[in-house]
């Protein structure tokens, strides 16, 4: 091979990189924006407590299964 095909083997690769390394970035911040919006995200509406209720967690234990 001769050096100017190295060259430009060593361009289209940068390239190429450069190209994923852009989509992946556009693809994360789709993600990450705003997950509120997406489809799924967050507690169903009947799980999530009524303005004013009080937000209790009920944390089990190994004692309390048995």
């Amino acid at each position: 091979m001769s050096t100017e095909m190295i060259l430009f083997a060593a361009i289209g690769v940068f390239v190429l990189m450069s190209i994923g390394i852009i989509l992946t970035m556009v693809e994360f911040n789709k993600l990450s924006d705003e997950p509120s919006q997406r489809k799924g995200a967050g507690a169903p509406e009947h799980a999530r407590p009524e303005p004013g209720q009080a937000h209790m967690r009920v944390i089990r234990t190994r004692e309390d299964a048995a």
